[in-house]
């Protein structure tokens, strides 16, 4: 089970962690089983689906499982080719994607207990998922795209998230099944699946099941068990096998919930008006962000998380700043004590602010219903510290609001006491107890194997299969096939369109306007006949790092089919020229009739790093200019982490084309004039558009500081100059380029 319960106790701390030693939080002992998520305590669907990811980043890296591109002494060697996923849900099915983009020379079979992928979240329609909103109020949190290189999605009811996480993996199967010779099964309703290790050392893994073989694209249509790929078939048929495997996958989730029949992801009515006129008094019983939430639905009128923090905060900066730092001491694994007490102090050190809202959260109570909350804590203050919670930042902030407007009754007396005493039907007590996760776990373990997790559990306090979810891999990593070493070696036809991530539609439509219209602007004069390219690079954070995005395919004149395929691409913000402009904040330029063969050589240099992150430039560009496009400096005036917003870049294969100050002038007006735009635009509330911040999910950013050497070395001004006669363009305060589309429009102050 997934459940969207947020994050409680914050992120294991994993800075600087090797691939080898983040494997070892998810290897069992002595065998080749990995297990993904289970004991990790309040974890989002986002969460899990970036620990599946950490996990295959670190199979892949040590070599544990490999790539058709890895070297061939490596291939040459004994090596895992049968790999076993047990689970269909969210997290089970993000690292069968992510094997697949990494192209592993193994076959793959997924077992699903249930009739089909994603079970528990098919058809969940009074559930909503959100990827960044547990963070809240960190910078980001009201981002609604998850940003992940594999099975993306975007803020939805969780049956609609289903729909776009399978159209993601169908893409993912298709584009593997095109060029692959390995072999992908799927079997669903696998009631029966039991591990067992097999040999005199007990390191083999051997897996027998019962279960109807399914089409991997969908997992809705029946399959031939003795075809290739599947002859599809109307019929299901369960078949039971036994067969080795190299490598299992426990993405088994945490099992069916505690001492309730209604499942968190079952729909109901909490959140809808009362029919009959009556006002229905509730029991919630539990102190985790499930009961929380059925807490909020329950007595706030139209509630949905994110709608509803962006309706009581909007406008008030100062509080949400104040509850940042407040946030910043009571998350994570060195949480302070007393959240209850400082927020008690914030609503006194920001009365004002604090009461305008509350009152709107006053007047968002409905009156057909009064909830009891069933604790197991004495005092309601007990639930907000870190010995006892289970609730995420943001909800633990709605419900004391809520318990500010009186809007709640706490009790310690037990659920069963006051279901009697106030005579409440057992339709309306929700309980939220968390979840079996050992059963699970014994259900499909050899005794053996069990017990050797749970005894490493009893030794390391419960913690020691505990997972980051801050992603550990580097932007772009899924988009290539083999261990980042593997990159270089790769043909250099296929980098025109590698180390792709996540676009929105509005900005790249935004980017190729802008660059479609310089373009235009530069072609006069241009000689026709030799190419011109003019792209955008937008700064974002994917993966582990800070990178530079190619926001729109190369517009321009005398376009090869190459330059159509770049877009969505991701740099590091070292390489190339449009690293040397990131970095050094300045417009650069290559000098005027340079030698094309030293601009090359440069370029094909290791300090600019082209050959591992891209394709090398063609040997006949005559002229290279990148030009930043900057934030302020101080805090608070840029979008975290680093102040430039993205690069222009153009190069052309002309003799005697060169872009002067005067034209270099003249450029910076219009890119000024774009952002100005773009910033007023913001400003305007758009139908189901926005340009909120993205998060920055990671513990490993590149911050400009830590370049210890100059970047525009001698090197680079055989061939470059740093322009100082003309500024680049700076945005009147922080930027993004990050238009989405929205389910509504937040007010982000």
């Amino acid at each position: 089970m997934c459940l969207n319960t947020g994050f409680a106790g914050g992120p294991v701390s994993v800075k600087n962690s090797t691939s080898k030693e983040l494997l070892a939080r998810y290897k069992v002992p002595g065998h080749q089983i990995y297990v993904l998520g289970t004991f990790d305590a309040g974890v989002t669907v986002l969460d899990q689906q970036a620990r599946a990811l950490n996990l295959i980043w670190s199979l892949v890296e040590e070599r544990t499982v490999l790539s058709r591109v890895a070297p061939r002494k490596d291939l040459a060697k004994p090596r895992a080719e049968r790999i076993a996923i047990i689970g269909g849900g969210f997290a089970g099915l993000t690292a069968a994607a992510g094997l697949l983009r990494k192209d592993v020379e193994a076959d793959i079979t997924i077992f699903e207990q249930r009739d089909t992928l994603l079970p528990l979240q098919q058809g969940s329609d009074s559930r909503w998922l959100h990827p960044h909103i547990y963070d809240w109020p960190a910078v980001g949190s009201l981002s609604g795209a998850a940003l992940l290189p594999v099975l993306n999605w975007t803020a939805a009811r969780a049956s609609d998230v289903v729909v776009q996480i399978l159209g993601e993996w169908k893409k993912a199967y298709h584009d593997w099944h095109e060029q692959s010779k390995r072999k992908l099964r799927l079997y669903c309703n696998a009631r029966h699946v039991q591990v067992h290790e097999i040999g005199s050392d007990r390191d083999g893994l051997r897996i027998e099941w019962v279960g109807e073989q399914r089409d991997p694209q969908d997992g809705i249509a029946a399959y031939a068990p003795d075809a290739r790929h599947g002859v599809p078939r109307h019929q299901s048929v369960n078949t039971g096998s036994s067969e080795s495997f190299d490598i299992v996958i426990l993405a088994v989730g945490f099992g069916t919930e505690r001492d309730t029949p209604q499942s968190y992801w079952r729909n109901e009515t909490y959140a809808q008006p009362s029919l009959d006129s009556q006002r229905h008094t509730f029991v919630v019983s539990g102190q985790g962000d499930g009961a929380m939430m059925d807490l909020l639905r329950l007595r706030v009128s139209q509630f949905r998380q994110d709608r509803i923090l962006g309706e009581l905060f909007s406008g008030e900066r100062a509080l949400i700043d104040e509850l940042r730092r407040v946030q910043s001491e009571h998350t994570g694994p060195d949480a302070k004590q007393g959240l209850f007490d400082a927020l008690e102090t914030v609503s006194s050190s920001h009365r004002v602010a604090f009461e305008a809202v509350r009152a709107r959260m006053s007047q968002r109570l409905r009156r057909d219903t009064e909830v009891i909350l069933s604790l197991q804590v004495k005092k309601f203050s007990e639930l907000f510290d870190p010995a006892t919670r289970r609730i995420s930042f943001q909800n633990r902030v709605l419900v004391y609001l809520l318990y500010k407007c009186g809007g709640f009754f706490p009790s310690s007396r037990g659920t069963d006491c006051l279901e009697k005493e106030n005579e409440v039907s057992e339709e309306r007590v929700v309980r939220r107890h968390g979840t079996r996760r050992d059963e699970v776990l014994k259900s499909v373990l050899s005794p053996h194997l069990y017990d050797v997790i749970e005894q490493m559990q009893a030794k390391h306090d419960g913690g020691y299969f505990l997972q980051p979810h801050i992603p550990n891999w580097t932007g772009g990593y899924f988009g290539f096939p083999g261990r980042a070493d593997d990159a270089k070696r790769l043909p250099e036809g296929t980098k025109s369109a590698w180390k792709k991530e996540y676009l929105p539609g509005p900005t790249a439509l935004m980017a190729t306007a802008f660059c479609a219209s310089l373009a235009g602007a530069l072609r006069h004069g241009h000689n026709p006949s030799r190419r011109l390219r003019v792209t955008l690079h937008r700064v974002a954070s994917f993966g582990g790092q800070e990178v530079l995005q190619q926001a729109c395919n190369y517009q321009g004149v005398a376009l090869e089919r190459k330059d159509e395929s770049g877009i969505g691409r991701t740099f590091p913000i070292h390489m190339g020229t449009i690293g040397l402009a990131f970095y050094t904040r300045r417009v650069i330029r290559s000098l005027p009739s340079v030698d094309p063969g030293k601009l090359h050589a440069y370029m094909s240099s290791p300090s600019r790093r082209l050959r591992e992150s891209t394709r090398l430039m063609s040997t006949k560009v005559r002229f290279v200019i990148a030009i930043p496009i900057l934030e302020p400096t101080d805090p608070g005036l840029h979008s975290p982490p680093s102040a430039v917003a993205g690069v222009i870049y153009i190069d052309s294969e002309a003799d005697d084309f060169f872009i002067d100050d005067g034209s270099l002038k003249g450029i910076v007006w219009m890119a000024k004039g774009f952002l100005d735009g773009l910033q007023a635009l913001g400003k305007t509330p758009l139908e189901r558009l926005s340009n909120l911040a993205p998060p920055v999910r990671s513990s490993s950013q590149v911050e400009t500081s830590s370049i210890e050497r100059d970047p525009f070395d001698a090197a680079a001004r055989e061939v470059l100059e740093e322009v100082g006669t003309v500024e680049p363009p700076v945005t009147a305060g922080p930027f993004q380029l990050n238009f989405d589309y929205s389910e509504f429009v937040v007010q982000e102050d």
